[in-house]
């Protein structure tokens, strides 16, 4: 299966992709909330719609819990070492 690589900082994540992500996992999970761009848009303060935080992730992916894999149709969210093993040996 081929690798591609994506820098959210050139290209952001599309709408589609994101919502894939967002089907498996809860929004709270996809958030960083320790990353500097978390804190820098104020996010701990706010009380956001679902709607709101999700277009707020995508204008600004610093604010992502990185990185965003995806192999097939399984996908894992930030630093998953027991879900990319489990993929590569099969499981």
């Amino acid at each position: 299966m081929a690798v591609h690589f994506a820098d959210l900082q050139l290209r952001p994540i599309s709408p589609g992709e994101f919502r894939h992500f967002r089907s498996r996992w809860p929004l709270a999970e996809l958030t960083d909330m320790a990353s500097k761009e978390y804190r820098a848009l104020g996010l701990e303060y706010l009380r956001l719609s679902e709607e709101r935080l999700t277009e707020l992730l995508l204008a600004h992916p610093a604010a992502l819990r990185l990185p965003l894999i995806r192999f097939g149709k399984r996908c894992a969210v930030g630093q998953d070492l027991a879900a990319w093993e489990s993929w590569l040996t099969g499981g």
